[in-house]
């Protein structure tokens, strides 16, 4: 579609070079897109998520990863915003911009910077997406690796370290519970996602975020008697059952 200087507005144009540039080249990485402007694509129980916030005078764009069993995704604790200071580090900045109109009211004087800067920068985000983000995804490739990797202090996920040493959140006692619990530790797993689901009492479940773990924590935790092998196996069926979920919800199955 082509655009004048007559009927410019930035967030249309924005959503023009997304779905055109952008599209496109996730579609063919098998990513879906679950809803607008959000993408995602799933390699062994690790979802990939790359997804776009258009508003009225500015563009910003996020890549991350979230283990698929977690039951929210409304905040990225392992990524990066594309555009802003986390993403100084992809690649070492070597595709950095930003994407904002200067609120400047003259239609041709936003035109101008439309052609002249915007097409720039968004091709130079398109890059970063194709040489940094896709790569990292493609490195990063199953729950298991994430877990190592966030756990190391000499890696990094989209050039930014994490470690054992960071501020941990709710979220991450969480996943690292559950992990623990489809490996060989799982009675050291399933005593922390008790302690987790104490916690929340204590705290009360007023977040959305806090209420769905809790959820889940006692959806995988039905009995909390009798520890044997058969409990393992119950978990390991209500974490597939968690996982189908959440699939649904991203739209990576119906």
């Amino acid at each position: 579609m082509e655009i004048t200087s007559k009927d410019y507005e930035f967030n249309k144009a924005m959503q023009m070079l997304i779905n055109d540039n952008v599209n496109p080249i996730l579609i063919s990485n098998n990513f879906k897109k679950y809803k607008k402007n959000n993408y995602v694509r799933e390699m062994n129980d690790l979802a990939q998520i790359i997804s776009f916030s258009v508003r009225k005078n500015d563009l910003k764009a996020f890549a991350y990863f979230w283990p698929i069993f977690v039951p929210c995704d409304t905040f990225f604790n392992y990524g990066i915003e594309l555009t802003g200071t986390t993403g100084c580090r992809l690649l070492s900045g070597k595709y950095f911009t930003t994407i904002y109109e200067r609120g400047i009211s003259d239609l041709e004087i936003q035109f101008e910077n439309f052609n002249n800067e915007h097409k720039l920068n968004f091709e130079k985000l398109v890059n970063a997406i194709k040489e940094g983000v896709l790569p990292e995804m493609n490195r990063i490739d199953s729950l298991e690796k994430f877990i190592n990797i966030v756990n190391d202090e000499e890696e990094t996920i989209f050039g930014n370290k994490y470690g054992k040493k960071r501020r941990k959140t709710i979220i991450d006692d969480f996943v690292y519970a559950v992990c623990e619990c489809l490996s060989e530790n799982y009675y050291d797993g399933r005593e922390k996602l008790i302690q987790i689901k104490q916690y929340l009492e204590n705290v009360g479940l007023k977040y959305e975020d806090r209420r769905k773990i809790y959820e889940d924590i006692q959806c995988l935790l039905s009995s909390l008697e009798d520890i044997n092998e058969e409990t393992k196996k119950n978990f390991e069926v209500k974490y597939n059952l968690i996982c189908i979920e959440m699939r649904k919800k991203y739209k990576l199955v119906k």
